[in-house]
């Protein structure tokens, strides 16, 4: 008898662990959900819109800055509505903050030492390029400044880090 109890005990927990392991993953992917930053034009947006736009920055990491910006516009413009003015509203705020960044910049470069100099201007050749990939844009940077001393890459990410 008690092995039979055992035995129906040993099946129950069995059978729970594929069902509490799904209960886990439903449990990480919520937590992961809520840890993104949800842009500002998604706000308030049903999570598989946010899923849905997070699913496309991850596949145009092999894509070009002009295709990743269409393939945004073209799924902003399938939303419609709220979104696609709030949409409008960001991207005059991101123009704005790119030539805050870029005065920065000019500046930053202004004081850079020979070195430093030289490793913004073949990152930013790398950054403006219309014919790489997101993900070839980041490896190449990142091995530039790998390859840098670490008194550059200091002088670099020192230089322009946001001031408080």
């Amino acid at each position: 008898m008690k092995f039979v109890i055992l035995l129906t005990i040993g099946l129950l927990v069995v059978a729970a662990i594929p069902q509490r392991r799904q209960q886990q993953q439903q449990q990480q992917q919520q937590q992961q959900r809520d840890e993104r930053e949800i842009p500002p034009f998604l706000e308030g947006a049903p999570p598989s819109v946010i899923d849905e736009f997070y699913n496309l920055l991850k596949t145009d990491e092999n894509k070009t800055d002009q295709q990743t910006e269409a393939d945004v516009e073209a799924f902003i413009n399938r939303l419609g509505g709220s979104y696609k003015v709030r949409f409008t509203q960001f991207m005059e705020e991101v123009k704005k903050a790119r030539a805050d960044y870029e005065r920065i910049h000019q500046q930053a470069v202004a004081r850079f030492s020979p070195a430093a100099k030289d490793a913004d201007a073949r990152m930013s050749a790398i950054a403006d390029s219309p014919h790489l990939t997101t993900r070839q844009k980041s490896q190449q940077i990142q091995a530039i400044m790998d390859s840098l001393s670490e008194s550059v890459r200091r002088e670099i990410i020192n230089a322009l880090s946001p001031q408080e």
